[in-house]
């Protein structure tokens, strides 16, 4: 059973005091509250698999309940069979913990493993879900942004949408916001600050500029390339919600582009280019 150790917090509160030293008073303070959170969350669970272990035989088992924003999929696997365990070998918490893990265990005596123990999980619904968040997992063409924004969209986990003071975007520029934090990507606009050419917005930690045509032919792609250069980002998001091409013909007119040799040499300041479609589609290339 885990148990409080004041030497354990001790390291790694020093440890952290060199962020604080260097100004990081923010940081330093959240890594420690994530790592008391995570100490005491731990042993708390860990006391109720022990005391379900001592009343196995009387038919006590516990479920892995997941209960805010860090659930990975092999938590989300554990949870869906429901209260089937009784022991941390069986539930497999000995091999398997993670920072910000929040699975909380429940116990229960019903002979039904698969009951409703917490509002809000249903270990039948979650196994729906793993299936889903699996497949995601092994696409293997897909980068951990991606896979990260798809399984967002698939709990329905949404990002938020801000401006900082004199961002002024445009009415095309926030309904792609709208569908991109769908995805759960947060999107803060940012001001415009001439006469150096700035991008558009964060997705989340990283830089991204909007390029969101309303007409289409065959130099629309290049031409959102040769426009997005010297922005201070190697991140284009192409946004499809203003166009007359459907997101079929973009997506195609994209992937020429990309495999042109006539342009290999061209816009290498553009590293990565982001495609959002009409309704949410989500798609990455990558230069």
């Amino acid at each position: 059973m885990a148990v409080y150790s004041p030497e354990k917090t001790d390291a790694v509160a020093r440890c952290q005091a060199r962020k604080l030293a260097k100004g990081g008073d923010a940081a330093f303070a959240k890594a420690c509250g994530e790592y008391a959170r995570n100490d005491a969350f731990r042993s708390l669970n860990e006391t109720i698999i022990a005391n379900v272990g001592r009343d196995k035989d009387k038919g006590a088992r516990f479920a892995r309940v997941p209960t805010g924003f860090e659930t990975c999929t092999f938590c989300l696997m554990l949870a869906s069979r429901g209260a089937v365990y009784y022991s941390r070998k069986t539930a497999r918490e000995w091999r398997h913990f993670h920072r910000n893990c929040d699975c909380k265990v429940v116990p229960r005596f019903e002979k039904d493993p698969l009951a409703v123990l917490v509002e809000g999980h249903n270990p039948r619904e979650a196994y729906e879900v793993w299936k889903k968040l699996k497949a995601i997992d092994e696409t293997v063409d897909a980068s951990g942004f991606v896979k990260n924004a798809l399984k967002n969209r698939v709990v329905g986990r949404n990002g938020v949408i801000n401006k900082e003071s004199g961002a002024h975007p445009w009415k095309k520029e926030f309904k792609t916001a709208e569908l991109v934090s769908m995805f759960g990507i947060n999107v803060p606009f940012l001001k415009e600050k001439p006469p150096s050419k700035t991008p558009d917005a964060y997705l989340d930690d990283e830089l991204f500029e909007f390029k969101i045509p309303e007409g289409f032919n065959e130099k629309t792609v290049k031409n959102q390339l040769k426009n997005s250069a010297g922005k201070g980002t190697g991140n284009l998001l192409i946004s499809n919600v203003a166009c007359d091409a459907s997101d079929i013909e973009m997506i195609n007119a994209i992937d020429e582009f990309i495999k042109d040799e006539r342009y290999v040499g061209e816009f290498l300041d553009i590293t990565r280019i982001l495609f959002v479609g009409k309704q949410g589609s989500l798609r990455e290339y990558k230069r």
